[in-house]
């Protein structure tokens, strides 16, 4: 946890709360670390799952011929 992280957080916190609809929405993940993190990580999951299924059938290490 980095202290300019939490000193914003504690700033916007009254700002997050009473802004509402889509803007007050992703401002309320972002300002909340663990919401923040859940949402990096749950994206970066998906990322590697999608990445994972367009190098299917992809030969790394071909067979080289002697």
């Amino acid at each position: 946890m980095t202290p300019v992280r939490s000193e914003q957080a504690a700033n916007y916190i009254t700002m997050v709360q009473k802004s509402s609809g889509f803007v007050g929405f992703f401002k309320n993940i972002y300002y909340d670390e663990y919401k923040w993190a859940l949402v990096k990580s749950a994206s970066l999951f998906i990322v590697g799952v999608r990445f994972a299924q367009e190098c299917v059938g992809l030969e790394l290490m071909p067979s080289v011929a002697h």
